[in-house]
């Protein structure tokens, strides 16, 4: 299945303090820092969650997306959703999954096992800490990134600020096969 892809627009903007404005190497780490970070949680946002234009549905509402229920043992689960993936024709090479999942993977030694053998774990607060998303990121989906983007230093409209910083991005994602994304639920 796929569907035709279209491109959304993210923008962020964050208010510069005004000493920064004038300080041009203190403003570039500024950008680093604080607006471009932004851009990407925004982008993950997106991504995972859908877009308000709803040019891009997200990947834990796509249409054909499978569900399986916990079992109740974590390495059990793992194991089971992830052949689930494999077995509609995908190769589970990523999960994306909530800090607390995360760091119970670490000391378990799980994480380590699962580097081993070829699966990237992502962790981010935005999926609730009972979903974990399995899947096969490189062949199911496209990110589509026509290197459209830009910044800008604009005068505030608040009298309080003298500046704000904007960043602009376009990005897309084409889905192929729906099918090889397994949320698992706790």
């Amino acid at each position: 299945m796929l569907r035709q892809a279209t491109l959304t627009d993210l923008v962020v903007t964050v208010p510069v303090p005004a000493a920064l404005a004038r300080e041009p190497a203190l403003l570039a780490a500024f950008v680093d820092h604080r607006l471009i970070v932004r851009l990407g949680t925004v982008e993950n946002q997106v991504l995972l969650h859908g877009s308000a234009d709803q040019h891009i549905q997200g990947l834990l509402t796509l249409d054909g997306l499978r569900h399986a229920k916990s079992a109740g043992n974590l390495a059990d689960d793992l194991a089971a959703v992830a052949t689930d993936v494999e077995e509609a024709g995908g190769s589970c090479d990523g999960i994306v999954a909530h800090p607390r999942v995360y760091w119970q993977l670490v000391s378990t030694g799980l994480l380590e096992r699962l580097t081993a053998a070829g699966v990237r774990v992502s962790r981010t607060r935005m999926i609730s800490p009972d979903q974990m998303l399995f899947g096969d990121f490189r062949a199911a989906v496209t990110l589509l990134d026509p290197a459209e983007s830009a910044l800008a230093l604009r005068r505030a409209d608040d009298p309080a600020r003298t500046h704000v910083l904007e960043a602009r991005a376009s990005i897309g994602l084409a889905v192929h096969l729906p099918q090889h994304f397994v949320l698992l639920t706790s």
